[in-house]
């Protein structure tokens, strides 16, 4: 849920249906967003990237592509299914599979 949905509180009914019941008055939404915050104290924070390119996490550069994040595990990338056909394949220890692709890559283009 983006951040700046969050104080409205739209995002409960309509994530929840009718599991939730926050009543109409003003405070009592005002206590329920309280409530919650003060519950989530310990909640992990994930940020959703909707692009590619290099970002700095943990100190470090990382390289966000099509489905994952290059040298990052937390990081959750999530792209539009456009750009999907940018995802660089997962890490493999089957090196004889990786040479075998490598080598592909000298087919590419015309030999003239």
């Amino acid at each position: 849920m983006p951040c700046k949905e969050y104080d409205n509180l739209k995002w409960i009914v309509e994530n929840w249906t009718v599991h939730a019941a926050v009543s109409a008055e003003r405070s009592a939404k005002t206590r329920v967003a309280e409530a919650i915050i003060r519950l989530s104290e310990d909640a992990e924070t994930e940020h959703i990237f909707q692009c590619s390119g290099w970002i700095v996490a943990d100190e470090k550069r990382h390289f966000l592509n099509g489905g994952w994040c290059v040298g990052a595990a937390k990081v959750r990338v999530e792209m539009d299914l456009d750009l999907v056909g940018y995802a660089l394949p997962q890490p493999t220890t089957d090196y004889r599979k990786s040479l075998l692709a490598s080598l592909r890559l000298l087919k590419v283009g015309s030999s003239k």
